[in-house]
């Protein structure tokens, strides 16, 4: 089984690579290759948590304690995907 050269294969120009375990690992230059919602997956669960927010207003008043309850978990699972961010050791 041969095996590609880094700069042939169409991962490698993205920024990804194959580490010694064979697993794909992020290098610095395709961190930034990916998009904003992939990099910073809490923010775009902080603001999927406004959706609920936003249709519980115009929604009828038997609905809204349930959408402005689903606002406020998913508004907390984002915060706590945060600090999970934050705690985890940065990828190499």
């Amino acid at each position: 089984m041969s095996q590609q050269s880094d700069s042939s294969s169409p991962i490698a120009t993205r920024g990804v690579h194959a580490a010694a375990s064979g697993a794909p690992r992020l290098t610095p230059a395709g961190a930034d290759a990916l998009p904003w919602y992939r990099r910073e997956a809490w923010l775009a669960l902080c603001l999927v948590a406004f959706v609920p927010l936003l249709i519980g207003i115009v929604a009828p008043k038997s609905w809204q304690l349930l959408l402005f309850a689903l606002s406020g978990v998913t508004f907390t699972a984002s915060i706590v995907q945060l600090v999970r961010t934050d705690r985890s050791p940065s990828r190499q």
